[in-house]
């Protein structure tokens, strides 16, 4: 079953013949006999005759031929192909009404093999990929060929594929010399259109891969195993780019636009059971290369206005794709892993939380606006710019005013913090070395930890302040502005923090 790319009311199914309708399945035509029209109760199988197989007849396939891949090119909705369980490759480039038979055309695969997979291609209408398996004859080699000229005449293309089936071939929408190829173990990357492929290096497990795909929208490559879950590999958008960019000093990929969003909630009731992967990872996905001979990279986030929003420091593998995700959010507020519960700022062991957190409970920073950002990557002499795209909750009925009244509120709040974060630091030097001289009564040092003790309410303050709107442990937060009351807080605080900082 296969719907079509231009229009989605254009369905196909396939049997010994092509079933196509034009109203979403209403109504169906069929096209003629695609397959041989082989009786394979007629066949053998390991000496066998098929009508005489009690268990699992013909190997579990029906007694007659039957279409098992449909591809519609993306570029011209008349030309169609088809392949078989018995060995047929049909193309049509009239949307149905003629077919020809091509698979006679192609070298070193015996007639009637099995095929796994045909593919239209991106790169023009006549050309298309075609995929076999050979596994049921006892034949483990790999079977990959293209064609550019509607399957008069094709091109093997297995150089650096060990043994083993292949069931299914993808082509990145972006760029038509990027290929990945579901085999019998592992995924294959290709570069070049498939004249060379190697073993895509990740924590894919050793097992078969029965289909993948890759998300139009989104560029995620997404892969169906046999028995070992599905995988998604985030953004693929890198490898499309990397035959123009992999030698340059520095680079940085294109950044797909990100959304702004809050989790519904940071953890399940304990009563819950988890059944969901790993979450991807929030924010805007920043992909880079570095080539130069340095160790670590500088990444800086920026408003349009030259306004630094985020910086990282990033150890360099030299020659590889790496990533970063930016949570779309300032630097997390200044805190130290060992403070006490009376300062009220004391961070879970992650081993301590049941069931697992949907996302890190770290302290965070405020949420940018939606906008325009840019990211830059520093490598010694050489840099790399690339804007990000941030949008608002597709949810909200919200203006983009709404957002930056909110990140102006707390970027205030944040202020006040750091700056009470600053002097509790020095205070507690302060005690430290007034505790060595000093008894513990000694008027001094008692009015040292009575500033500290008012230091303290501002940082706890400030924090529970932020905490109503962004969110935070087991509190949701959200992106609306901040209400008259809060506004009001926020003086008071402001108000209390001169007092407090003009005493020290």
């Amino acid at each position: 079953l296969a719907i079509s790319k231009h229009s989605s009311k254009k369905v196909f199914l396939g049997g010994n013949r092509l079933f196509i309708s034009d109203d979403g399945g209403d109504s169906w035509e069929r096209t003629e006999d695609l397959s041989t029209s082989t009786n394979r109760d007629s066949l053998t199988i390991m000496g066998v005759l098929g009508a005489d197989i009690k268990l699992s007849k013909n190997d579990g396939t029906s007694s007659y031929g039957e279409i098992i891949s449909i591809s519609e090119s993306p570029l011209w909705h008349r030309v169609i192909w088809v392949g078989t369980d018995d060995g047929n490759i049909q193309v049509s480039r009239d949307g149905g009404e003629k077919w020809e038979e091509v698979s006679g055309n192609i070298t070193g695969i015996p007639a009637g093999s099995y095929v796994s997979r045909v593919l239209s291609s991106i790169r023009d209408r006549g050309s298309a990929y075609v995929t076999f398996d050979r596994h049921r004859e006892g034949d483990w080699k790999p079977y990959v060929y293209r064609t550019e000229d509607y399957g008069k005449t094709w091109v093997p293309l297995t150089r650096g594929l060990p043994s083993g089936s292949v069931n299914v071939i993808a082509e990145h929408p972006d760029n038509p010399d990027v290929l990945f190829l579901g085999t019998e173990h592992a995924v294959y990357l290709s570069v070049n259109a498939g004249s060379d492929w190697t073993k895509f290096k990740s924590n894919l497990p050793t097992t078969l891969y029965d289909d993948l795909l890759i998300h139009p929208r989104e560029k995620d490559l997404v892969l169906g195993t046999h028995g070992r879950s599905f995988w998604v590999l985030d953004d693929t958008s890198p490898l499309a780019e990397w035959s123009t960019v992999y030698n340059k000093p520095v680079h940085v990929f294109s950044v797909r636009a990100a959304t702004l969003f809050h989790y519904w909630k940071d953890t399940s009731y304990r009563a819950q059971e988890e059944w969901a992967g790993e979450n991807p990872p929030y924010g805007a996905i920043i992909s880079y290369l570095v080539n130069s001979d340095v160790d670590s990279v500088t990444i800086t986030v920026k408003r349009r206005k030259n306004q630094i929003i985020r910086t990282y420091r990033q150890p360099v593998v030299k020659g590889s794709i790496q990533r970063l995700a930016w949570d779309l959010k300032y630097p997390p507020p200044s805190s130290q892993q060992n403070e006490s519960k009376t300062e009220g700022l004391q961070k879970p062991k992650p081993e301590d939380i049941l069931p697992k957190p949907a996302h890190p409970l770290d302290p965070q920073g405020p949420s940018v606006s939606p906008g325009l950002y840019s990211v830059t990557i520093a490598a010694g002499n050489e840099t790399s710019t690339q804007p990000i795209r941030v949008n608002p909750d597709p949810k909200l009925n919200l203006k983009v005013g709404d957002y930056r009244q909110q990140e102006k509120f707390l970027v205030k709040l944040m202020v006040i913090y750091e700056n009470a974060y600053a002097m509790n630091e020095k205070l507690k030097i302060k005690i430290k070395e007034l505790e060595e001289i000093l008894d513990k009564d000694d008027e001094k040092l008692i009015n040292v930890k009575d500033q500290q003790k008012q230091v303290n309410t501002v940082r706890t303050g400030a924090t529970r302040l932020a905490s109503e709107l962004k969110g935070g442990g087991v509190r949701q937060g959200s992106f609306f502005p901040p209400t008259k009351t809060h506004q009001d807080r926020l003086l008071q605080l402001q108000a209390l923090w001169d007092n407090v900082s003009m005493a020290n």
